[in-house]
């Protein structure tokens, strides 16, 4: 199946259960222990109805990669609300993956094997805020010439996060494949494994779920590729590039994108 077809069946899975809690008085549908797999050479929801945010996408992703945590001119709309001074983000997770990245890149340049290229996204014992890390840790390995990446997130929206958390983590993939032909390392992006201790689907959007379940139809199809990149600066330009362009049809046009 392709991507979107199994973002649609991920949600269908959701409705379907009979699990229901509201956290923060915020009625919900869950799933426990829940893995979305995707294929990191497509990891791009482009269903129509669904009318993502695309210049978002690409903008959260280089905001990521820059490592900061202040909100930026491109994330402020979205992000501000879960921001405690309006200005930073408690939760951001750049600063500790561009602070942990040459970590992962020299554990897997020392052993192609390792398990241990992992970085922590969690906040120990955090303080009160409106922006508690949804993901607790990643996990980088290399098999088959493939660099894999497994993520744990305590929480996963599949309505408001999930399609923009599988570019986002793709990006961050990518950024240390990129990194690791300065060691003479070649690798292709393999698959991303989303496990969520707490998948979910507020009842807010229920019926926005139920109309794109009904309604929707494929979209173009995106297929990420990197021999053209050099640097992660050949890649931040790239994505600086469409996060300028909201219609999805002319990312086909960035060099990101094929």
């Amino acid at each position: 199946m392709s991507i979107n077809q199994d973002y649609i069946e991920c949600i269908r899975e959701i409705r379907n259960t009979h699990m229901t809690a509201s956290p923060r008085a915020m009625p919900a549908y869950e799933l426990f222990q829940h893995t979305f797999m995707v294929d990191m050479a497509h990891p791009i929801i482009t269903i129509p109805q669904r009318e993502l945010d695309y210049k978002f996408m690409a903008a959260e992703a280089y905001w990521i990669l820059r490592g900061l945590n202040c909100l930026d001119r491109h994330v402020r709309k979205n992000l501000v609300k879960y921001s405690d001074d309006g200005h930073n983000m408690f939760g951001a997770y750049g600063p500790p993956f561009v602070a942990q990245r040459d970590y992962v890149v020299q554990c897997l340049a020392d052993d192609h094997h390792t398990r241990q290229a992992v970085v922590s996204l969690w906040h120990t014992s955090p303080r009160p805020s409106k922006d508690i890390p949804c993901t607790c840790g990643m996990q980088w390995q290399i098999r088959g010439g493939h660099l894999h990446c497994n993520v744990w997130m305590r929480s996963s929206d599949v309505w408001l996060g999930l399609p923009y958390d599988m570019f986002t983590f793709t990006m961050m993939t990518a950024s240390i494949a990129i990194l690791l032909k300065d060691h003479g390392m070649s690798v292709k992006l393999g698959t991303l494994h989303i496990t969520a201790g707490n998948r979910h689907l507020y009842d807010r959007d229920w019926s926005n779920s139920t109309h794109l379940i009904n309604e929707w139809r494929d979209g173009i199809n995106l297929t990420i590729g990197l021999d053209s990149f050099r640097t992660v600066a050949d890649l931040m330009i790239a994505l600086d590039a469409l996060r300028n362009i909201q219609d999805i049809n002319k990312w086909k046009e960035n060099w990101l994108c094929r």
